[in-house]
């Protein structure tokens, strides 16, 4: 796995104007926000590029925005962990992957996501017991 910092960028709407459309190629951009007081007047921001990903103005949303999109690259990032058999770290990312969606999100054991982080956990516990027991 190679190490790359991903970025989640929050900036503000007067900065956003120039921001999103120089620097939207950068490769360590994950995703990029625009917390502002007008929605409506930054919303065509979303347009300029795939990784602009909101315009908002409630704190709250933009928490809730930026911890599922977290979550979802954590499990992403642990899969590659998986793959690489690295099963500490893959552990360690589905542990916060899960944190996000249960603490700051809210999810119940029931969604999809919390399934899907709970699946591949189990995976490597089995894997764990077979190593530890062969």
């Amino acid at each position: 796995m190679s190490s790359k910092s991903e970025i989640f960028l929050i900036m503000s709407g007067q900065t956003a104007q120039t921001i999103v459309t120089a620097r939207h190629t950068y490769v360590n951009i994950h995703s990029m926000y625009v917390f502002c007081y007008d929605v409506n007047l930054h919303h065509r921001l979303k347009s300029e590029s795939d990784k602009m990903k909101d315009v908002m103005n409630m704190e709250h949303n933009l928490y809730e925005k930026i911890a599922d999109e977290l979550s979802l690259l954590l499990f992403d990032i642990s899969e590659s962990y998986v793959e690489s058999q690295d099963r500490a770290l893959a552990q360690n990312y589905l542990d916060e992957a899960l944190r996000l969606m249960h603490n700051t999100l809210g999810m119940d054991n029931n969604h999809g996501g919390i399934k899907r982080v709970k699946d591949l956990l189990d995976r490597l516990k089995t894997w764990n017991e077979h190593v530890l027991f062969s």
